[in-house]
């Protein structure tokens, strides 16, 4: 999990609220808190997934000013890392999007009871995932199929 300089500190300053987290950072050997930084997608080159997974939202309202503001970017990230994604459906739109385009799996709060379900994939299936990212993000490479209409619009 990547987390921003200023939560990143706020999960260490308040061990209380983010004790899960904090649990599974010390004693998950598949799951760890980064503190992000600059874009360097090195960050993540010995992760295997990147997770949107707060359940700490008390409504939905949140969520979706979450998911248009902040999650968009790290969305970005984790594609241009090249890792699939797990996302807890209250994220409708990127939900979606995983879904969809069969780059990752999503999840409701009910599955945190045995996530490893989720994750029992084979190595197949992983690899079938990267090459759907790799899909996927080759739609939105900037050349000139994806960008002509818009450069069109500027000359």
């Amino acid at each position: 999990m990547i987390v921003i300089e200023k939560t990143y500190d706020k999960i260490f300053k308040n061990k209380k609220m983010y004790l899960d987290y904090l649990f599974e950072d010390k004693f998950n050997k598949y799951f760890s808190i980064k503190k992000g930084g600059p874009l360097n997608n090195k960050i993540a080159e010995h992760s295997h997934f990147g997770l949107f997974g707060d359940s700490n939202f008390p409504d939905e309202a949140l969520y979706i000013e979450a998911e248009t503001y902040g999650v968009t970017s790290k969305f970005a990230f984790y594609l241009e890392c090249g890792i699939p994604l797990l996302v807890n459906k209250r994220f409708k739109t990127l939900s979606t999007i995983v879904e969809n385009n069969k780059i990752g799996f999503t999840f409701t709060d009910a599955d945190l009871t045995d996530f490893k379900k989720i994750l029992n994939i084979s190595q197949k299936e992983y690899d079938l995932l990267l090459e759907n990212i790799h899909k996927y993000r080759n739609k939105f490479t900037y050349n000139k199929t994806t960008m002509g209409p818009i450069l069109s619009l500027l000359t």
